[in-house]
């Protein structure tokens, strides 16, 4: 791990797998590894390095090195201004850029993804409602891909709903639906307007709240930004039976257990789902390049870095590292929710004060079809490219990427 510090004395330090007489493709990585919110930072980078020392272990790294330049914000704001300055103007330098946690430093990310055309492979997604752009690749879902996933459910199921909101959520969610299944938390016929479900849609300081004046009227549903409530209330039995949205696999899975025992066996320490996400985005990050190696690309360009991070939904999504079925349809005609990453979630009910999955995966969206390939047209694709690169490294003698 080299350390060294820029003219504006902030931390940036460099991760490296893999020979350095291969092509180096790089990854700018700005999060909070110390500060406030180190657990965030530091455990998105521990996951991240661990999937690649995982690769890197079992002789991973053949034909390509990949380096990941952690930036650290050190939680405060002002340093992120000067790091996003940084990326900006360094921007040649790297392949990739991902990370921020909050929404000032995923917009400024976005913008300089859309100006320099690189690919931002981002860890968070904290907006209400995703930011569709052709360079921008998040991990995981917005709380509107959340909400709609459960209004699809519910009117799939034929099971009518209430969305509760407060003041604090009123804007966001009339974004959601129109005003004939929403209801005001304050309103004075608030319980007679129930209906059997309840999509709560609150702040957290209404929450308890709410669960108090739905009592056993409706099910009750909370998003998956939520699932952290019950541990912190002040009467966890008010969650009792309530259901939770939420992306996390199963832990007895087979690849979340090989994350999990990878993962224990470099840090002898149990993973978090923040050092999942981590090893997820080094996983799509390795196997990005790993698949335009194998096409024979000597010097890759952005646009083919976009092009193959769309080609994770030929076969229906990405589902080989992590098992997360990473989905991202092409830009130009791609809806919201099917650039959205984590293609899909799981129920959860609050089982004598704990969170149990009680659903299998369900798809975000349901015409996965309509971006599955069959798997002779992708094998002929891939050979007439292979056959392509081959004529052109044979032809010409394109630079080495550095």
């Amino acid at each position: 791990m080299k350390k060294f510090l820029p003219l504006f004395l902030l931390c940036i330090f460099s991760l490296g797998f893999g020979q350095k007489t291969v092509p180096v493709y790089r990854m700018a990585l700005l999060l909070p590894v110390s500060g406030e919110h180190q657990n965030i930072g530091k455990s998105i980078q521990e996951g991240a390095a661990a999937f690649l020392k995982t690769m890197q272990s079992v002789n991973g790294f053949e034909k390509f090195r990949l380096e990941i330049t952690v930036l650290d914000t050190e939680s405060k704001r002002e340093n992120a201004e000067k790091l996003l300055q940084y990326i900006d103007q360094k921007h040649a330098q790297f392949s990739l850029i991902s990370g921020g946690i909050n929404n000032f430093e995923i917009d400024r990310l976005i913008e300089i993804s859309e100006k320099h055309k690189i690919p931002y492979l981002a860890s968070f997604e904290v907006s209400f409602k995703n930011k569709l752009r052709q360079y921008y690749f998040p991990l995981i879902p917005s709380l509107y891909h959340g909400f709609k996933f459960a209004m699809r459910f519910f009117e799939e199921k034929k099971i009518p709903f209430k969305i509760i909101y407060d003041d604090t959520t009123k804007t966001d969610a009339f974004l959601l639906s129109d005003p004939t299944v929403l209801l005001d938390i304050n309103a004075p016929d608030f319980q007679e307007k129930l209906t059997r479900a309840a999509i709560l849609f609150v702040s957290q300081e209404n929450a308890q709240k709410a669960l108090t004046a739905i009592g056993e009227r409706s099910l009750k549903l909370f998003n998956f930004n939520q699932l952290g409530l019950p541990s912190s209330a002040g009467d966890a039995k008010l969650y009792e039976g309530a259901l939770f949205l939420n992306w996390v696999k199963n832990s007895k899975t087979d690849p979340v257990e090989y994350f999990q025992e990878s993962f224990n066996k470099i840090y002898n320490n149990r993973p978090n789902n923040y050092h999942m996400l981590g090893w997820i985005l080094s996983d799509i990050f390795y196997e990005t390049f790993l698949r335009l190696s194998k096409q024979g690309h000597e010097m890759v360009m952005r646009g083919q870095i976009v092009e193959f991070l769309e080609r994770f939904s030929w076969n229906g999504g990405y589902n080989d590292g992590a098992g997360y079925n990473i989905f991202y349809a092409p830009y130009s005609f791609a809806a919201d929710e099917t650039r959205a990453g984590i293609s899909g979630m799981y129920f959860m009910e609050i089982q004598k004060g704990k969170p149990v999955i009680i659903s299998d995966y369900t798809p975000l969206f349901t015409d996965l079809n309509k971006h599955r390939k069959p798997l002779e047209e992708i094998e002929k694709l891939e050979s007439e490219e292979r056959q392509k690169m081959a004529e052109l490294n044979a032809s010409t003698n394109p630079p080495k990427a550095t």
